[in-house]
């Protein structure tokens, strides 16, 4: 039997783009929505959209956020093997990703790891006008063989960080 001819995988850095814009969008609406200070979104609350809202909102918050995680891993290992572009070690330390087991880290690359591997993936979402540092993140949970472990991943600097990867890539693919 003969093998097919190789191929590399063909990654959209404009679907990875939108993707971390619906994903920031997804979260911001959400937040707006629960702090609907004014009682505007009170009004429509009996609507069949929002007696299905909270499921409507997992389902598309987890097939975006692993949508994300998995082509910009990939995208990321294409650039490695080829040496176009700029990996996304050209992106550690520039922001504060989030804390692994009380550890803080920067690595997008580690981030989108911690999500393909989570076996929980959470997130919290509250609005606290008593702690206005206060940032949307994700919450997951895993093992790397019989230690377990707990990260956060705080949503704003982990979609700025993904979305100027995927506009610097955006000449190579």
């Amino acid at each position: 039997m003969e093998l097919p001819k190789a191929e590399t995988h063909v990654i959209s850095t404009s679907e990875l783009q939108k993707n971390v814009f619906r994903l920031i969008n997804l979260f911001m609406g959400f937040t707006s929505i629960l702090d609907d200070n004014e009682g505007f979104v009170e009004s429509f609350i009996p609507s069949a959209l929002f007696e299905n809202y909270s499921n409507l909102f997992e389902e598309e918050f987890s097939k975006t956020i692993l949508d994300i995680a998995i082509n910009a891993r990939v995208l990321d290992d294409l650039i490695k093997k080829s040496s176009k572009g700029k990996s996304l070690s050209n992106f550690d330390n520039v922001e504060l990703m989030g804390i692994i087991d009380e550890e803080e880290f920067t690595s997008p690359r580690e981030a989108l790891n911690k999500i393909i591997h989570s076996n929980y993936l959470g997130h919290d979402i509250r609005n606290d006008s008593e702690k206005p540092y206060y940032m949307p993140s994700l919450q997951l949970l895993g093992n790397k063989g019989r230690k377990e472990w707990i990260a956060e991943i705080y949503l704003l600097p982990f979609c700025k960080i993904l979305f100027d990867f995927a506009i610097e890539n955006d000449r190579i693919s």
